[in-house]
């Protein structure tokens, strides 16, 4: 006599005794079986698991030119991971904005990024980015510089990854040790050119915004003030033409007077080649440049220290910008919430760090930061005390206004010998043009 008991409900048990059920249902049954298992494991994997289960995520990646390499390990180790296939194209950093533009609507463009993050402002005024959420105990994980340089307007538009700033470059072979004021390099460079035709000592470029603004802020000035409540940029107070920055611009005109700006280095950003050869042909036994140049200069094998810059006179340190790089997400991403985990992932120690050994990217996550330190690296923690003192480059489109014409009005200051009075302040005044502030106060009510 058969006795069948089948489905009582989901999930009870399958009942079955019988004599005299045929083989063929009972391998029915086991096989069914086997299968509801395989579905229930399936679906519990599914929802419990990180990894997807079927590779159907691909996120586009725009970073640097020659810079993906620092990338490989992250991206492999990602893939493994979460299964998500990350294609990373170059693009030069400072023309990723550009090409988004044209590749973004067509449905070329990537998902994340690269930028330099002084364009945050550009690319969120032109909706090119959208902001992300990112908490106070992620923002912790960062510089707080770091950080301010990618917030725009109050909200965070980027994933900040690596920093760039100015140093003191010495030739160990040449200076025993750096030396604490600026007075003391001039010095030495004035020495070394009395007892030798071709030696210049040190070298540094005085005629663009980022290279000046050292000694311009430690003399008092600014690019722009604060609101009276101080949590708040006023772009309606420029202090690149205020009478501290004048008493900056006097001090290094007084270093042109002495000769001591070569004139191969004079002009174009594009000099700076020169600056650096200067120093690699041993013309120069220290200068003042930046973070990159250093991979550089291993690749040449020479025997080199880094220092934070110098003091100035009147006794306070030169402290500038620092170049933050960031990874942003693209108003065209297809996959949000993916990008920004890839962004974090990056900053990961173990990763930041091989980024950095890799490319010379200097790390902005303070552990992998910390973890690096304790290797006794000779160069990491001058760049990271250096950034300390310096303030992010403003990420205002404003900005783009300023940095050519303040760089001609350097030159025709320093190549002209204008005597720096009320005329040479009012041509630092008009660097920062009304019409482009009251295009840039329109813009943003209308916004």
């Amino acid at each position: 006599m058969a006795q069948l008991s089948v489905n009582k409900g989901v999930g009870k048990a399958l009942l079955i005794q019988t004599n005299t059920i045929s083989k063929s249902t009972s391998l029915l049954v086991n096989t069914l079986l086997v299968f509801s298992a395989f579905i229930l494991f399936i679906a519990f994997n599914l929802l419990t698991s990180t990894k997807a289960f079927a590779n159907n995520t691909t996120l586009i990646v725009w970073e640097d030119e020659g810079k993906s390499i620092g990338l490989e390990q992250a991206i492999t180790d990602y893939k493994e991971q979460f299964n998500v296939n990350v294609i990373v194209q170059e693009k030069t950093f400072v023309q990723a904005l550009n090409h988004l533009r044209l590749d973004g609507p067509s449905g070329k463009g990537p998902d994340l990024i690269a930028i330099p993050a002084d364009q945050i402002g550009v690319a969120a005024e032109d909706q090119l980015i959208v902001p992300i959420s990112m908490s106070y105990s992620h923002q912790m994980d960062f510089l707080q510089n770091a950080v301010d340089a990618v917030t725009y307007n109050e909200l965070i538009y980027a994933i900040p990854y690596s920093l760039e700033n100015m140093v003191v470059f010495y030739n160990k072979e040449k200076l025993d040790h750096p030396y604490q004021y600026l007075e003391e390099y001039l010095d030495y460079a004035e020495n070394s050119r009395r007892q030798h035709k071709d030696s210049l000592g040190f070298v540094a470029k005085f005629d663009d915004l980022y290279q000046v603004y050292p000694i311009i802020k430690a003399y008092g000035g600014y690019v722009f003030g604060s609101t009276r409540d101080g949590h708040r940029v006023n772009y309606a107070s420029y202090g690149l033409g205020s009478d501290e920055a004048l008493q900056a611009i006097e001090y290094i005109q007084s270093i042109y007077k002495r000769g001591l700006v070569p004139k191969v280095i004079q002009g174009n950003r594009t000099h700076l080649q020169e600056l650096r050869k200067l120093f690699t042909e041993g013309k120069a036994a220290a200068m003042i440049s930046g973070t990159w140049d250093m991979v550089y200069l291993l690749q040449q094998g020479m025997n080199f220290g880094v220092a934070p810059l110098p003091k100035l006179p009147n006794g306070h340190d030169m402290s500038g910008f620092n170049g933050i790089r960031a990874y942003a997400i693209s108003k065209y991403c297809n996959n949000v919430k993916e990008a920004v985990r890839f962004a974090y992932f990056l900053n990961q120690p173990k990763y930041a760090r091989l980024r950095y050994r890799v490319t010379g990217e200097i790390p902005v996550a303070v552990e992998a930061i910390r973890e690096e330190s304790d290797y006794h690296d000779p160069y990491l923690m001058v760049f990271i005390e250096q950034a300390l003192r310096n303030e992010a480059i403003p990420n205002t489109p404003l900005m783009s206004y300023i940095w050519r014409p303040y760089a001609k009005a350097l030159r025709f200051i320093f190549e002209k010998e204008v005597l720096v009075n009320e005329d040479a302040q009012s041509l630092l005044e008009n660097t920062y043009p009304s019409e482009a502030f009251e295009l840039h106060r329109k813009a943003r009510i209308e916004y």
